[in-house]
């Protein structure tokens, strides 16, 4: 992830450094979105890469038969 999270917000911080650092954890916590998203995309296409060649494997040994 590129973006990392930001720092805590100072105490009586100013109203632009206040909507800075909100601009800042909508970043983050996009990029964290996308990379969970990303990981999960990435296990669903593993998952279903296993299950055809469970499947095919099974469907040779019952041609076996």
């Amino acid at each position: 992830m590129a973006v990392g999270m930001p720092p805590p917000l100072k105490e009586g911080a100013s109203p632009e450094e206040q909507i800075n650092y909100t601009n800042q954890m909508q970043a983050y916590w996009f990029a964290l979105q996308q990379e969970t998203n990303r990981q999960s995309q990435k296990a669903t296409a593993e998952s279903n890469i296993q299950k055809a060649q469970h499947d095919a494997i099974m469907n040779m040994a019952n041609n076996m038969k």
